[in-house]
């Protein structure tokens, strides 16, 4: 599937295993992928796999109380989650 073959990317470009290695690593990683055609699957792919993971993330209870948070933190949903990514939180 398209995620396995981004996550094959992400640890060829990290070097080893991308959820493994240091911030700094793993945002140049990022940064690679920011930098790619909004046109691109491997663009595509991540943005739908960071979009899904920020509206569990802020916007389910249960998911954040299992990872000892009082409750979620945007119970209405991550407010951005229906747009593309492109740099738009890094402020």
């Amino acid at each position: 599937t398209e995620l396995k073959k981004l996550m094959i990317w992400l640890n060829i470009s990290s070097r080893g295993v991308f959820a493994q290695s240091d911030a700094q690593v793993r945002n140049e990683v990022v940064a690679k992928l920011d930098d790619l055609p909004a046109t691109s699957p491997r663009w595509k792919t991540y943005n739908r796999a960071r979009r899904a993971v920020m509206r569990h993330y802020f916007g389910n209870a249960e998911r954040a109380a299992a990872m000892g948070l009082p409750g979620a933190p945007q119970p209405n949903g991550y407010p951005d989650a229906h747009l593309p990514w492109k740099g738009s939180e890094s402020g």
